[in-house]
């Protein structure tokens, strides 16, 4: 069994923030990650817009009565 050493953690944080490399590499992780969250954003809102033009657009059998009634004159 390993020991564990919280130095190489510190070390590793270290180098993750504090070397261009490193940082760079966390930026783009960053990145990705809120390209991702925007794109499931996305499909929700997408999603929810089929379906509220569905529950608010009249019937079918609706609109054909409206569009067999006679039009008035005005």
């Amino acid at each position: 069994m390993k020991n564990f050493n919280p130095m190489l953690s510190v070390l590793a944080v270290g180098e993750l923030l504090l070397t261009p490399r490193g940082l760079f590499a966390l930026g783009r992780r960053s990145l990705r990650s809120v390209r991702q969250q925007v794109k499931a954003i996305e499909e929700v809102g997408g999603e929810i817009l089929a379906g509220s033009r569905e529950v608010l657009s009249p019937p079918a059998a609706l609109r054909k009565r409206d569009e067999n009634a006679p039009q008035k004159a005005d």
